[in-house]
């Protein structure tokens, strides 16, 4: 009640305007966002720093089959990786260690060598684009919120239908990621902000339009 009572001055929510619950659940998303947005720079970076420094140790023959034997391990002991998916590898300056020459074929042999780990019916967690999800849900929710300024909060209670609509995170196949990492690993801008916010864009138009298919059909119903 505390909480409520510190972002609208008061605990009735019969006093609250639709205007002032969009604002704030908006304010939440972005900051949710933006601060997902930071991890993903700090997995760029430790990636980077632990390449580097298994790279300087282990030499450029075992250093990269280290790096993914301590992956999981990093994981069990800290309850997060270091690199969240495939992606990261993209983004790090392999420069700091690696002849710039070589920085294009390094960064296609970390994801080659992740992909080694796929089994036939799971997919290793590198694989499974976590960033790319995350992303997916956040434009769900900023979507979501988009329709409630024609449709207003709450919902609708219909006891002749109790019809589920679900929405599957997608998985992304190496067909689908290949051409956006090789237009990554060629392009100039290697800025993982600028990346996230062009691929959000992208899953915001797709999740809207399937926003819009359901709340069709669900109209063309009454």
């Amino acid at each position: 009640m505390k909480k409520i009572k510190s972002e609208f001055q008061t605990t009735d929510l019969d006093k609250l305007h639709n205007d002032q619950i969009y604002s704030f659940v908006y304010s939440v998303i972005e900051k949710g966002l933006s601060n997902f947005k930071i991890f993903v720079q700090t997995s760029v970076r430790d990636t980077q720093n632990k390449l580097k420094e298994l790279y300087e140790e282990k030499g450029k023959d075992e250093y990269i089959k280290t790096f993914f034997d301590t992956q999981l391990n990093h994981a069990m002991n800290y309850l997060y990786p270091i690199t969240f998916d495939e992606s990261i590898f993209l983004f790090i300056d392999v420069s700091k260690f690696i002849k710039p020459k070589n920085c294009a074929r390094t960064k296609r042999n970390l994801i080659k060598r992740s992909r080694k780990n796929d089994l036939k019916k799971e997919s290793y967690f590198l694989s499974i684009m976590i960033t790319w999800q995350v992303l997916y849900l956040f434009s769900l929710m900023l979507n979501t919120l988009y329709l409630v300024t024609f449709l207003g909060f709450g919902c609708h209670k219909d006891n002749q239908n109790n019809e589920l609509n679900l929405f599957k995170i997608p998985s992304f196949t190496n067909e689908e990621k290949n051409p956006f990492f090789n237009e990554i690993i060629q392009s100039k801008d290697k800025d993982i902000g600028s990346f996230l916010d062009y691929f959000f864009n992208r899953i915001q138009k797709n999740t809207l339009t399937i926003l819009i298919e359901i709340l069709i059909k669900k109209l063309q119903k009454y």
